[in-house]
């Protein structure tokens, strides 16, 4: 496992930062967090978002699709799509509250980013996404606890169009 020296990033192992052959769009992917969290990420100085585990499947151009957790009576919403802008790094530098997250990647805005009180909220697009089609109207909240899963490509362009209005 790489490991920075004197706060460095280096290239993580198995990143190239490639798509397969032919493809020539983004791949979307699942990012959730706390408030807590996504209130620190809108105020990095640098716009990075970081996985506990190598993720070698993203790649430059990839779009993170990012979703705030529900918290006691407050809906769950989605609040921005982050466009991979790097390779993936490893550093293993303390900027999240929570934990580490050493493998990273610079990310920059799809669209304006949001506030929890301004994001979509997650239930209310539950019958416009495929990802939950074949879910329960009570359990459509299960399918964003995976974080980094990948998404459809339908769903993360719905998601970019209605974050985008």
């Amino acid at each position: 496992m790489p490991r920075s020296t004197n706060g460095a990033c280096v290239a993580a192992p198995g990143d190239t930062g490639t798509r397969n052959e032919g493809e020539a769009v983004p791949r979307y992917w699942l990012n959730t967090f706390d408030r807590e969290s996504w209130q620190f990420f809108l105020g990095l100085s640098e716009s990075m978002l970081g996985s506990k585990w190598p993720r070698p499947g993203i790649s430059l151009g990839d779009i993170f699709l990012c979703y705030v957790r529900s918290e006691g009576k407050l809906p769950g919403v989605w609040t921005s799509a982050e466009r991979v802008v790097s390779q993936m790094k490893f550093d293993d530098r303390l900027i999240y509250k929570g934990g580490v997250w050493p493998y990273r990647w610079d990310v920059a805005p799809v669209v304006s980013r949001r506030l929890p009180e301004a994001g979509l909220i997650g239930r209310d697009l539950a019958r416009d996404l495929e990802m939950f089609a074949a879910l329960g109207p009570s359990h459509w909240g299960s399918a964003l606890r995976t974080q980094g899963r990948e998404m459809l490509r339908k769903d993360g362009e719905t998601l970019i169009e209605l974050l985008g209005s």
